[in-house]
């Protein structure tokens, strides 16, 4: 009994280690993680691309009607910041997780008198390699983001 009692110790010892070393999704992959930079804006029925990235060339041709544009989204303690520095606007919004997910993170935002849902994620490419994304929904709008590879 007592051989079975120490390895019923032993085990539980090891199973609430492991998951003390595990974090959510809400902690890997939170909003509040990273710095977004914005990649497009999509708008209407069919997703089309109104606004882009000013740094991405690759848009401006593919999307000659869409306005170059350099937007930023910073977050913390449930409030975010978009910085558009193309026009020197600021806007403020806020956040709540609604849903903590294994691999992404779903929000409820709100901006101003609108309101709509976000989510944190990672987006792998063909190559394998990986980058942070931010998909924001609000009205008619998708806000697609990125977090940019930082340099060492």
């Amino acid at each position: 009994m007592k051989r079975f009692s120490l390895a019923l110790i032993i085990i539980l010892s090891i199973l609430m280690s492991a998951l003390a070393g595990c974090n959510t999704a809400a902690e890997e992959m939170s909003i509040d993680k990273y710095s977004w930079e914005l990649t497009s804006v999509q708008s209407g029925p069919q997703g089309d691309i109104i606004a882009y990235n000013a740094e991405n060339d690759g848009y401006a041709s593919a999307y000659p009607d869409a306005s170059p544009v350099n937007i930023y989204l910073s977050a913390g303690d449930g409030n975010f910041v978009l910085t558009d520095t193309t026009n020197g606007k600021t806007y403020e919004g806020t956040y709540k997780v609604i849903e903590d997910k294994q691999a992404n993170v779903i929000y409820e935002i709100n901006l101003g008198e609108h309101s709509g849902y976000a989510a944190v994620g990672m987006t792998s490419f063909h190559d394998g390699s990986q980058t942070p994304t931010l998909n924001i929904s609000i009205n008619d709008y998708a806000l697609n983001f990125h977090a940019p590879a930082v340099s060492d």
